[in-house]
Formats: C-alpha cells, structure tokens, sequence
C-alpha cells in the first residue's frame, strides 16, 4: 500500500476524526485527502509526475503534511530540506536534489527565503532554477500566513 492509499483508507474510516491539529485549525482525514488531491494536481499541472523529484522548504505547517501525501500520490519524491539551511547550504542541496519543482515559503521569522532566491537565482519566478540548478522549473511559494488550512494554495491555478 502506497503513503497515498494509506490515506484513503484512513479517511474512509476516520473521515471527520482529527490528523492534523495546530494552535488554530484542525484538519481531519478528509480534509487532508482533499488537500492533498488538489495539490496533486496542481503539481502534475506544473509536469509533475512519477519519480520526478520536489523539494520542499517548509516549516511545520499544515502544508507539509498536504504536499507530503500529495507528492506521494503522483508517485513523485518528495524532498524535504531543513529551511534552517544558510543560503550557500540551500543552494547545495537544491543543486544535489534533482527537483524539477521547488516549493517554499515565503519567510519564517526573521528570515526571508525569497531574498534567499533572488540572491542565487535572479529572475527565478520566470526562470526556475536558471543556471545554477537547471533542472528546477518551477518555484511554487506558499505564504506564511493564513495558509494553514485547506485549499489556502492551489498549484493548478498557477
């Protein structure tokens, strides 16, 4: 059974019981599946698909756990990388990930990943990754606020 199918089996027996609780929502099976099916298909709308590698700078947020299910439901990879990385570690990393699709955050606390990209990767809301990482096609950023909660991002309206 695939991370995936685990969840939907989850959620047709415990549709409305809790997975996900925060400090202000509380998301249950079923809204995770259907966050994680939208995200899904945003991401395949992006050339998303099996074995294709994402990298994901996130905090603990709701989010993750959304992309994580819904990476697995493509039968991508996700790639998960510590967003506390300085910006030459990022850089790195995302250089040895193989990611066609990198998705972040905004800003957590008093760091701002999008100064971060604009200074490695110039132009990379047009460009992806550019030189540096060129198989990088796509930046998907989700804003730190008010996003923790489903539908808050939808990949396929990009």
């Amino acid at each position: 059974m695939t991370l995936a199918q685990s969840l939907d089996e989850a959620a047709s027996r415990f549709a409305e019981r809790p997975l996900v609780i925060t400090d202000s929502h509380t998301h249950s099976y079923r809204d995770i599946q259907r966050w994680s099916r939208e995200l899904a298909a945003g991401l395949v709308s992006l050339g998303v698909g099996v074995g294709d590698h994402v990298a994901v700078v996130l905090g603990n947020f709701s989010d993750f756990v959304a992309l994580k299910y819904a990476i697995a439901r493509i039968g991508a990879v996700a790639v998960p990388i510590n967003y506390s990385l300085r910006r030459q570690e990022l850089s790195y990393i995302l250089g040895q990930s193989d990611s066609k699709v990198l998705v972040t955050m905004d800003r957590l606390r008093d760091r701002d990943y999008l100064d971060d990209l604009d200074a490695l990767v110039p132009g990379w809301e047009r460009t992806g990754g550019g030189s540096l990482w060129p198989r990088l096609r796509h930046v998907v950023v989700l804003p730190t606020e008010g996003t923790t909660r489903p539908g808050a991002l939808s990949l396929g309206a990009l």
